[in-house]
């Protein structure tokens, strides 16, 4: 599989990330430009791209998937709730060999991948800020989640007198 886009090698990898799967992709081996690099065919270099072969292309990824198999696994096992769906976002988020090895490890789990999921945190956030701004908005929720960690903030949390500023109490008005 030979990537040559007319941009960055960044883009290369991203795609590489994204596109990667032992049994479809990469027979001939992988590969990336690495422009100023002299030619080395000990080092697989040639004309400015460095080809990577598959058993080493799969010995790079195989740790990442199992790290991200054990760490999905012990994050459901933590929650004190019933987890029906894993919703993955993020530009490896986007690899289907990744999707179908959690679909194979987490029985009972629906794994979602959604379209366009590397822009979902982004988006989130600007859906957020748009409902703040417009009341009209209101009507876009989530209807629960379940996340060790997560990068955001928590919304409707009643207030407690002894926890929270009253500056911060509001009244919500239906």
């Amino acid at each position: 599989m030979t990537l040559e886009p007319a941009g960055t090698a960044s883009k290369v990898q991203t795609q590489t990330k994204k596109q990667y799967s032992p049994q479809t992709s990469g027979q001939d081996g992988y590969t990336f430009l690495v422009a100023g690099l002299a030619d080395n065919s000990r080092l697989g270099i040639r004309r400015g791209r460095y080809t990577v072969k598959p058993a080493e292309m799969r010995d790079i990824f195989e740790p990442v998937i199992m790290e991200i198999i054990k760490l999905v696994q012990k994050q459901i096992k933590a929650t004190s709730t019933e987890i029906r769906s894993l919703l993955l976002v993020g530009g490896f988020g986007q690899n289907n060999y990744l999707k179908d090895r959690l679909r194979a490890s987490l029985k009972g789990v629906e794994v979602l991948q959604p379209p366009n999921a590397w822009t979902s945190i982004v988006r989130g956030a600007v859906m957020m800020g748009l409902s703040r701004a417009n009341k009209s908005l209101t009507s876009v929720a989530i209807a629960s989640r379940s996340a060790r960690k997560h990068y955001g903030i928590e919304l409707n949390v009643p207030y407690k007198p002894e926890i929270h500023d009253e500056s911060k109490k509001y009244v919500e008005m239906c």
